[in-house]
Formats: structure tokens, sequence, C-alpha cells
């Protein structure tokens, strides 16, 4: 599947007024890495399904982490159909009208906070804020969004998604998000 690249990027930079230049990443922040890339940087328990973004460049490649609080922009027009709790803060799951075959387009945020405006169920156009980022864990993990991508089938329900369903379930399918950011 050919996905054209969104402007999650973009529109990252302009909803929190930052003079954004580049997503900095370390290995184990990007997707099917097996490392961790925080505390130990030890092995994880199971391959990365997505991308942690934590550290940008800004004007002048001054290297900046994410903060607690900053805006997060939808990936395409969708809506977030479910949200569940995680060990930051809450994961987002958010539809699109993007198929393959008989599985739709769901990106999945992880490690934030609902924005004030937020509701779920609600379409959303392409930049639109919906959540938060959460702070840095009682156990050291630094403020960041994990971003996953995945074709999940239609017969799956929606009121089943979790991380357990979504890691273990053979034909959900996910996409590297380093591709659509």
């Amino acid at each position: 599947m050919n996905l054209a690249r969104s402007r999650f990027t973009e529109n990252f930079g302009r909803v929190n007024s930052l003079c954004f230049d580049r997503w900095i990443f370390d290995s184990g922040m990007l997707f099917l890495s097996d490392r961790k890339w925080w505390g130990d940087q030890g092995l994880r328990s199971r391959w990365h399904n997505g991308l942690d973004l934590q550290r940008y460049a800004s004007d002048g490649d001054a290297v900046k982490d994410l903060e607690h609080g900053m805006k997060v922009p939808m990936m395409f027009d969708g809506s977030v159909v479910r949200r569940i709790k995680d060990f930051l803060g809450e994961t987002f799951f958010a539809v699109h009208e993007i198929f393959d075959g008989d599985s739709q387009l769901f990106t999945i945020f992880g490690h934030l906070q609902p924005a004030d405006c937020f509701h779920e169920g609600v379409s959303l156009s392409e930049g639109d804020v919906f959540a938060a980022v959460c702070g840095t864990s009682k156990a050291g993990v630094p403020a960041h969004i994990h971003l996953s991508a995945a074709l999940i089938p239609r017969e799956i329900r929606v009121e089943s998604l979790t991380w357990k369903i979504v890691d273990n379930d053979a034909r959900i399918r996910f996409i590297d998000p380093l591709d659509i950011v």
C-alpha cells in the first residue's frame, strides 16, 4: 500500500508555534527496533510497533525535547474512535477513510492526554488538535509521542482494540510511520 505522506510534522510545528526543522531519532525510537532508547537502553520485551517522537531540531539546529502539554494534531482526516489507558497516559485510536482491501488505516497515538476540546467519535481534519503530550513518567521515561500506523480488518470491533490485541492479532498489519510522518 502506498500512503501519501501526511503533514503531521508541519502541523505539529504550527499548532505548537515552533520553528520546527526535523525529528531526531535514536535507534531505539524507530519502527521494529528491539532496543529501548531510555533508561538502561536494554532489550524491549517485543519489537517496537511504531515510532517514538521525543526530540527535534529547531531553527539554528538547536536540539529540543518534547514537553508536557505540547499539542498533538491528527495525522489524516478521520476520528478518534477509542482511547485506553497506557503506562504514561492514554492511547488514542484514530480511524481514517483509507482502505486496503477489507482493512482500514488506523493511527495509534500513545502516551497522551485528551485536549480540552476533545470528544470521541467526532470527525476531525488533518491538523486538528485532539490531544497533548503527557509528562515524564515516574519510571523516568521522557515525555514523547508513540505513533503506530496499522491496517486493521473491519471485522475487528473498535471496542475490542487494546495494545494486547493490536500486538498479537496476526491479521493486523503495521506500517512504518516514518514513511508517512
